[in-house]
């Protein structure tokens, strides 16, 4: 009996969206300070694009972990090497390569979160 309640809390738990990924507070949010950070380099408000860049990098160290039981070591350092690409780009102020990394940025995240 035991071995079927653990079973369909497993399914329950793999049908709901990933908690594991989910943020437990605002500073994990990466997909919100992903898409802040699309605004300010549009915006071209480089010095605040920065700042919430360094706001991407702390939730995901507060998050890395966690992500890491269940995503493959090659989808994070992925997205470790984009979010360092960007961050130059931004300190370059380089608007179109800038924006191209954010989108990739975002792709990683979502096949990260849907794993």
């Amino acid at each position: 009996m035991r071995v079927l309640t653990f079973v369909v809390f497993f399914i329950l738990l793999i049908a709901c969206s990933n908690p594991i990924k989910s943020p437990y507070n605002e500073n994990q949010d990466l997909k919100k300070w992903i898409h802040m950070t699309e605004e300010k380099i549009k915006k071209e408000h480089w010095q605040e694009a920065k700042n919430t860049q360094h706001l991407i990098r702390k939730g995901w160290a507060d998050m890395r972990n966690r992500v890491a039981l269940n995503a493959s070591s090659d989808d994070l350092t992925e997205l470790e090497i984009s979010m360092e690409q960007l961050m130059t780009y931004i300190e370059e102020k380089e608007k179109v390569l800038a924006l191209a990394e954010v989108g990739k940025l975002k792709q990683l995240w979502e096949w990260i979160a849907r794993l």
